[in-house]
């Protein structure tokens, strides 16, 4: 995992909050069992120091390459800061330097997908270079707050830093509306597909026919969506039922983030919860 930690502010405060929440955010993947074995961690600026003079001038050179209304496109900018501008530059001198499999952004405008793009496309620009690498896959992920919209969850950071974070996510996850039958954007079937079948588990159900136990999301989506004859309205897993079966997995995952926020370095959450407000002006 390759991790940017640089901010636009002088006096560093962005840069900061931006390590801050990064470090709240590898405790939390830490959280859960397995997430990060074999997972080596490294920082921008680790990427720039390995071979500080081969990544400058592989920045260089991604500059020479491109037009500069190429580079506006990728930060989204009609006339583009120059720190924009660089900054995109040196993204693509990561890439270069950290070689990785796949470039990871948020679905949606808050993304990063354009300068994953502008990386690529320089990636495959070099492909007869004796030293070239793999083009990277880019995955477009969605937010937090989109899988759990339905579920009333606030925003993912609030979570983390919450001080009883167990029993409010208890609470609003048993008074989330979930709507009969709908397997497309229900945020329960998200859960179980994250919390329960992602790790190769099964899910026991209490139905209308009598106790079921569903291998994967497919079996399990089918059921939500099965009307029951004779019934109107009324289908073979009532969202109740599903709450109820998914409730545990998702006790036990805000137990582990409980517990591993607790461990988080209390300036770092105070510094990332200080911030928000403020950017948010």
């Amino acid at each position: 995992i390759a991790l940017n930690c640089f901010g636009e502010d002088k006096k560093r405060k962005a840069t900061d909050c931006i390590a801050a929440a990064y470090a709240i955010f590898l405790a939390a993947l830490g959280a859960f069992e397995g997430v990060l074995a074999g997972v080596r961690v490294l920082r921008q600026s680790e990427a720039m120091l390995m071979d500080p003079s081969d990544y400058w001038v592989s920045v260089i050179n991604v500059g020479r390459r491109f037009q500069l209304d190429r580079v506006h496109e990728a930060v989204g900018l009609e006339e583009g800061r120059v720190g924009a501008i660089v900054a995109a530059l040196m993204h693509v001198g990561d890439v270069l330097a950290l070689a990785p499999r796949c470039l990871v952004t948020p679905e949606g405008p808050a993304g990063f997908a354009a300068q994953h793009e502008l990386a690529v496309e320089y990636v495959r620009m070099c492909a007869d270079q004796a030293d070239a690498i793999a083009p990277p896959a880019v995955l477009r992920v969605p937010t937090a707050s989109a899988v759990t919209s339905g579920v009333g969850a606030p925003n993912v950071i609030e979570l983390l830093l919450a001080d009883k974070l167990k029993p409010d996510v208890k609470k609003k996850f048993k008074q989330a509306f979930c709507e009969p039958g709908n397997t497309e954007d229900s945020p329960v079937l998200a859960l179980a597909e994250s919390l329960v079948f992602a790790d190769g588990g099964s899910l026991e159900v209490v139905t209308a026919e009598g106790p079921r136990t569903f291998a994967d999301l497919a079996s399990l989506r089918a059921a939500v969506g099965t009307p029951l004859e004779g019934r109107d309205g009324d289908f073979l897993v009532h969202p109740a039922d599903l709450k109820q079966a998914v409730a545990p997995a998702v006790d036990r995952a805000y137990t582990a983030l409980a517990k591993a926020m607790d461990a988080v370095d209390k300036k770092m959450r105070d510094l990332v919860d200080k911030y928000r407000p403020a950017a948010a002006k």
